[in-house]
């Protein structure tokens, strides 16, 4: 009983095992058949690829020179900045010395009116 039992697991061990193994090819012909159709797919699409991949750098260097010229720009900007600012403090500078020269030629008008005017009395009192 015990030989015919066990030769009846073997026979369906024998018979499972061969079924796995048919499993097995068709899963391994069905991964070899995607990966084929995705080559397939990957080639047709190489050049989309390539495209993308020229777009992307002629980006990243547009992007570059973007930013060097930005930088530039605002090493500009400062450099103007400061000079405006340095105007400024010299305009304001000049501003005040004109308003001293103006006080200054202000008083000159009043002495030159007063020697004027005693130049005047003085020459009357010489008649």
């Amino acid at each position: 009983v015990w030989k015919d039992y066990n030769s009846l697991v073997f026979s369906q061990l024998r018979s499972a095992n061969a079924l796995v193994k048919d499993k097995e090819k068709q899963v391994s012909s069905f991964s070899l058949n995607v990966m084929e159709k995705f080559h397939e797919k990957f080639r047709e699409h190489e050049g989309t690829f390539q495209f993308l991949k020229d777009t992307i750098k002629e980006r990243d260097s547009a992007n570059k020179k973007m930013e060097e010229k930005v930088q530039r720009y605002r090493k500009d900007y400062q450099k103007l900045s400061a000079d405006q600012s340095a105007l400024k403090t010299k305009y304001d500078d000049l501003k005040k010395e004109n308003e001293k020269l103006e006080d200054l030629n202000n008083a000159l008008r009043v002495v030159i009116d007063t020697s004027g005017q005693q130049y005047k009395k003085c020459m009357a009192t010489k008649d």
